[in-house]
């Protein structure tokens, strides 16, 4: 099992999805896979994504319906202990993630960073112990808990 999973629905995301795979690739201290779900691109998406070629990205395709049940299907794919939501047109700093890992079994229970979409939105990355929040300026939220957490709680994203 991997220690996190990173679940990223595309949809016609040929100008971004290399850069957010490249960052998230850099990542060298956790065991993670990325699960890229294309939601039916007409674009060339799906042949940038393969021309990567790490073993850490599995790409599944789907005919469109929607970023919702893109995620769905990834999650329902992911083999990771954790599992993270970054969009296509988003990038991670590594650090993060390898932060919170470190930190994951101590006392801390609260840590705030910040990251910026590539379209400069401003992102706000709140931890609470086994359930983290992503929030956007605007409101929109996108959970990360443990796995285990995630299927007992039944919540699926529509």
């Amino acid at each position: 099992m991997k220690d996190l999973s990173f679940v990223i629905p595309a949809y016609n995301a040929e100008n971004v999805i290399e850069k957010c795979l490249h960052e998230i690739l850099k990542i060298k201290k956790i065991d993670i896979e990325v699960v890229v779900v294309d939601d039916g691109s007409v674009d060339s998406t799906p042949t940038i994504v393969q021309k990567i070629g790490d073993e850490r990205i599995r790409l599944l395709t789907q005919k469109n319906r929607g970023v919702s049940q893109a995620r769905n299907n990834g999650i329902k794919n992911a083999t990771g202990k954790y599992i993270a939501f970054v969009d296509a047109d988003d990038y991670i700093y590594p650090d993060i993630y390898e932060e919170i890992f470190v930190n994951i079994n101590s006392e801390i229970d609260f840590t705030m960073f910040q990251y910026e979409s590539m379209n400069g939105i401003q992102y706000f990355f709140y931890y609470l112990k086994f359930l983290y929040i992503f929030k956007t300026v605007q409101a929109k939220q996108t959970i990360l808990c443990k796995m285990d957490t995630f299927f007992k709680s039944n919540r699926i994203f529509l």
